[in-house]
């Protein structure tokens, strides 16, 4: 089976640290950016199989749902999971939602959505 490999976005650097070593802990390779812009360039140059983004609502640049937009436009299979503390509950370019602080139960619901084949 192949190793998956999941591009985490988070502004903020001790939640990305924490997540990035959650999931490698889970035998995943995971690659680590803090704003949506460095994400696009990382996926473009090494696309992931899951990115897992923070909404960066508020920061200057790009957001999260217009880094999901443009990531669909070239790879329509990538999941694409958002992580955030505002009121956004869907996107036609978000595979799922999960709202911050994120729970336990929460996180093994976002282990189960990763580990599903595409379809």
């Amino acid at each position: 089976m192949k190793q998956l490999t999941i591009l985490v976005i988070e502004e903020h650097a001790d939640q990305g640290i924490t997540m990035k070593r959650l999931l490698e802990r889970r035998g995943y390779t995971v690659i680590l950016v803090v704003t949506a812009e460095t994400g696009f360039d990382e996926f473009t140059k090494n696309p992931s199989d899951v990115v897992i983004t923070d909404s960066n609502k508020g920061t200057p640049g790009m957001d999260g749902e217009e880094m999901a937009e443009k990531i669909k436009q070239i790879s329509p299979t990538t999941k694409i999971v958002m992580l955030t503390g505002w009121d956004i509950d869907s996107s036609p370019f978000l595979n799922m939602v999960l709202h911050k602080p994120i729970s336990t139960d929460q996180f093994e619901k976002l282990l189960g959505f990763i580990a599903q084949p595409n379809s």
